[in-house]
């Protein structure tokens, strides 16, 4: 019992929430283990089996299919009960996981090539979908004021069951005799979180959004783009996708050269313990840092920190290369593989443990009956779709006989200076609005509650200012907002 009093304290939870709780963590553990089997099974077939040729055409095939799931996904959560439309989810992603299985069983050799591109291609959008149906299910099942006080812990049960999934697997990947037999456990992974779901379904009401929040309406595709702030937000992700595939396209370049088809095993295990590793520094990052650079730095900084830590990875990423070449021939290849990967590192665990959480801020300066529908299509749509273009990009540039791997990172540098400037506009119209909803004092209670917390947390993070007149001011203006 003690036990359990701690975990719910560590997840600022309270008595009454206890089961939620409990049961959100559960259907995250299993969802956490698919996600990482899943994607280890896809991304090694596609490195050993199909090679660099076809790695432009897998990121370009998933974003395709991205934009196709989060459109049905979009439309058919309207038009059917959410009971109904979750357990149809598990129930698609349960039949292209086995059927992947059998197909990978039964199937000549000469079919695999199709086999393991059509895996990479529905990685998006098995993950999209997951991801979608288990914050949809966090959303119904807390309200606006849970929510914000549990929400920084919810996902531990999937972050836990991915670092134990990759690393176990990066030990006893030798034990299976193929690399798509991972997709067995993923199977069994997704009747895990079907019967945490039916649970879920059978226990508490979840068939709509918290009475908290207003009543929601859908915003046209037009009036968006005729939105600035909303082009805004669409720019920055955009960007912020285009250099992600970019570093990533670099990345399973480099392993295809490095782990050839001979080595599967071995580039699993590598992929294990990696992708392990990048897990394992988005929760410390996330757990430690997050919170204190947001509340010190500003939402500003903290959007502005992977680019320019990723520009100076991408500018020695482009040094080593010129200097001692960068194709499997070059004798210092494996520095020029190092930095890849550490840059791959960093633009992951940043986004996920920094990006994210402080992007997502940006949208509580939307109208609350409005703000889920544009923060949904931004997120979902508007992804996939950057995901699209970046993959078409990508095909294009393949094509030209004188482009180089070293090239890209050369493109990588433009779209850091676009994005670096894009987070400063959309910092000022931020700001601005926020400023005009003060002045103008339409300000929801939400609202409120987001600029009284900023506030504090500024003062608070200067109770320790080196100068003394900082300090003193702060601490009595602290005693002013917090008397208690």
């Amino acid at each position: 019992r003690q036990r359990q009093m701690c975990i719910r304290d560590s997840l600022n939870a309270r008595p009454e929430e206890e089961s939620k709780v409990a049961l959100l963590l559960g259907y995250g553990f299993f969802m956490g283990i698919f996600l990482a089997t899943f994607q280890l099974s896809a991304e090694t077939l596609l490195i050993t089996r199909l090679g660099e040729a076809f790695i432009s055409r897998g990121i370009f095939a998933a974003g395709v299919m991205g934009v196709i799931s989060t459109a049905i996904y979009a439309y058919l959560q309207h038009r059917l009960p959410y009971g109904l439309f979750s357990i149809i989810n598990h129930g698609f992603i349960f039949l292209i996981t086995t059927s992947f299985y059998v197909m990978f069983r039964v199937l000549p050799e000469q079919q695999m090539p199709i086999l393991v591109f059509a895996q990479f291609a529905m990685l998006g959008p098995t993950v999209a979908i997951y991801l979608l149906g288990f914050w949809g299910i966090f959303g119904r099942l807390f309200d606006l004021r849970q929510s914000k006080r549990i929400i920084g812990g919810i996902d531990t049960g999937q972050l836990t069951a991915a670092i134990l999934t990759f690393f176990t697997i990066g030990v006893t990947i030798y034990n299976l005799p193929q690399t798509y037999d991972l997709l067995i456990i993923s199977s069994l992974a997704v009747i895990g979180t079907t019967v945490f779901l039916i649970i879920i379904l059978a226990k508490f009401q979840v068939g709509k959004v918290s009475q908290e929040y207003e009543e929601q309406e859908s915003v046209p595709f037009k009036d968006m783009i005729s939105n600035r702030y909303v082009i805004l937000l669409a720019t920055f992700i955009s960007l912020s996708i285009f250099a992600y595939l970019l570093i990533e396209n670099s990345y399973l370049t480099v392993l295809s050269e490095q782990y050839p088809a001979s080595e599967e095993a071995s580039l699993t295990t590598f992929l294990g313990w990696f992708n392990g590793s990048i897990l394992v520094l988005s929760f410390i990052f996330q757990t430690f840092f997050n919170d204190r650079i947001i509340a010190q730095y500003g939402l500003r900084v903290s959007l502005t920190i992977l680019p320019v830590i990723l520009g100076v990875l991408t500018l020695v990423v482009i040094v080593i290369g010129s200097s001692f070449g960068y194709t499997v021939d070059s004798p210092q290849f494996f520095l020029f593989f190092l930095f890849v990967a550490i840059s791959k590192l960093f633009v992951t665990f940043l986004r996920d443990a920094l990006e994210n959480p402080a992007f997502k801020l940006y949208f509580m300066t939307l109208q609350n009956r409005i703000r889920f529908d544009i923060q949904t299509k931004v997120e979902g749509f508007v992804v996939e779709f950057a995901k699209t273009i970046t993959g078409g990009v990508l095909l294009l540039l393949g094509v030209l006989t004188f482009f180089q791997l070293i090239h890209y990172s050369i493109i990588v540098l433009f779209v850091i200076a676009a994005w670096i400037y894009i987070t400063g506009k959309l910092y000022n119209e931020y700001r601005n609005r926020i400023r005009i909803k003060l002045e103008s004092q339409d300000i929801s209670m939400e609202e409120m509650d987001v600029v009284q917390e900023a506030v504090v947390n500024v003062v608070k993070s200067n109770l320790l200012n080196p100068r003394p007149a900082t300090a003193i001011f702060s601490f009595k203006l602290f005693e002013k907002i917090k008397p208690n």
